[in-house]
């Protein structure tokens, strides 16, 4: 009877939670390493990322580069 009671107790308390979870946006972040090897050209690489709405820098050899915004 106490597990029972305890278990509603918890579902009323915490629902709400859920409820104002879902309301507020969430955005997603994360950092992926890309090794290219060989001649591969970055306009590629941008033009393939850029549809998903990524953002990203280019590195080379120690240096850091942001890529130009796309026209």
């Amino acid at each position: 009877m106490v597990g029972t009671t305890g278990a509603i107790a918890a579902f009323i308390v915490l629902s709400p939670f859920k409820w104002f979870d879902e309301l507020i946006p969430h955005q997603q972040k994360a950092h992926m390493e890309i090794e290219l090897v060989g001649s591969v050209e970055i306009a590629k690489i941008q033009a393939i990322f850029e549809p998903l709405d990524y953002t990203f820098l280019v590195i080379e050899k120690g240096k850091v580069r942001p890529m130009p915004p796309s026209t």
